[in-house]
């Protein structure tokens, strides 16, 4: 029904590695959130996935992150780079900021590792 009514691409990012999704995010577990792109894959419709940086997750994370997107039957089309937003009274509210440059190095792997697809770094 969504492609039918001109959807092209669907955001649902997988925001980080395997093995600390766990730890910050209790809704739903991440093989819930492949099975939801595998559904938006077979209805014709592009992937936007990728994740958010800054939650407390290390560089090896981000490294696993990407490379279980790029490792996907079919890659997304679009991987947002995104940093977290830290906001009063949520409960990351105090994790560490991400170094600048660890921010540039995430981006530039993701570029390597996934050279078809548009980074997009919000």
């Amino acid at each position: 029904m969504l492609k039918e009514a001109g959807l092209d691409f669907y955001n649902h990012n997988i925001d980080t590695s395997e093995e600390y999704y766990h730890k910050v995010i209790t809704t739903r577990t991440l093989q819930d959130r492949l099975k939801t792109l595998k559904h938006v894959r077979a209805s014709g419709i592009k992937v936007c996935c990728g994740g958010i940086l800054g939650m407390g997750e290390t560089n090896e994370d981000r490294i696993k992150m990407l490379v279980l997107l790029a490792n996907l039957n079919d890659p997304p089309e679009s991987v947002p780079i995104n940093m977290l937003i830290k906001i009063p009274g949520t409960p990351l509210e105090n994790v560490a900021d991400v170094d600048p440059f660890d921010f540039v190095r995430t981006v530039a792997i993701a570029r390597i590792i996934t050279p078809p697809t548009m980074l997009q770094k919000t």
